[in-house]
Formats: structure tokens, C-alpha cells, sequence
């Protein structure tokens, strides 16, 4: 089954401690990630004949601490 996946570019800022020097410094880090909006997929009849493409959200996921 061919499948088509739309990515949009987001900016995502995070927190991190790093060493500079002798001092631990909190910096702020902004970097740009691409993620998935949406796949696309092929739709099939009862014939498995192509009747055209459906759209599938992809849902946001976040990682528990």
C-alpha cells in the first residue's frame, strides 16, 4: 500500500545545563524539527480497485518525565 506523509517545519525551544568553563550555565536552545502532519494513504472498493486517498492525522505524542 503506497503511502504519503506532509511534514511541516516547527521551532521547539528547551531548556538545557551545560558546562562552560568551571560554571554549570542553563541555556535556552531553539532548533527547527520537521513533523509529520498527516498520512495519506490509498483507498480500495471490494474490487481492490484505487477509489482515491484518504487523509490520516497524525496525533501529537508527548513523553512522560
Amino acid at each position: 500500500m503506497p503511502e504519503r506523509q506532509k511534514y511541516e517545519d516547527k521551532e521547539r525551544t528547551r531548556i538545557d545545563i551545560v558546562k562552560v568553563g568551571e560554571k554549570w550555565v542553563q541555556k535556552e536552545i531553539t532548533e527547527t524539527v520537521s513533523e509529520r502532519v498527516y498520512e495519506e494513504v490509498d483507498l480500495y472498493n471490494e474490487d481492490d480497485e484505487i477509489i482515491g486517498k484518504h487523509t490520516v492525522p497524525v496525533m501529537e505524542s508527548y513523553e512522560e518525565e
